[in-house]
């Protein structure tokens, strides 16, 4: 079986099998590459390497999450220019605190 074959037998639901090799491999790599033969019927070295491309998707996704520097949760939200815009005008010099940050927290509450 080829890599091709293994990437269109997951390919028809690949989220369930994602989520299963992520949670495999949090615990025992092992695991994960075993659940890819068993769903595939594919040799070790295939599954090895569909295992490191998932992995390597969780890498690209967890750097592009912003997360808060203070509480680390990924409730966040950009501040808009507008919204700069309209505390510059509530709030003149006082509010260039805070537009020189562009993320704010909906969990702590904190500015960054």
């Amino acid at each position: 079986m080829t890599l091709s074959d293994v990437r269109a037998i997951l390919e028809k639901d690949y989220q369930k099998h994602y989520n299963n090799v992520i949670m495999y491999n949090n615990y025992n790599i092992d695991k994960a590459y075993e659940y890819i033969q068993q769903q595939t019927g594919c040799d070790i070295d295939i599954a090895k390497r569909i295992v490191d491309e998932m992995n390597y998707k969780k890498q690209q996704i967890d750097k592009s999450t912003i997360k808060c520097p203070y509480c680390n949760s990924t409730s966040v939200v950009k501040i808009t220019k507008s919204s700069k815009a309209v505390r510059t005008f509530l709030f003149g010099i006082f509010a260039l605190s805070r537009n020189s940050k562009n993320f704010h927290c909906n969990n702590c509450t904190a500015d960054f």
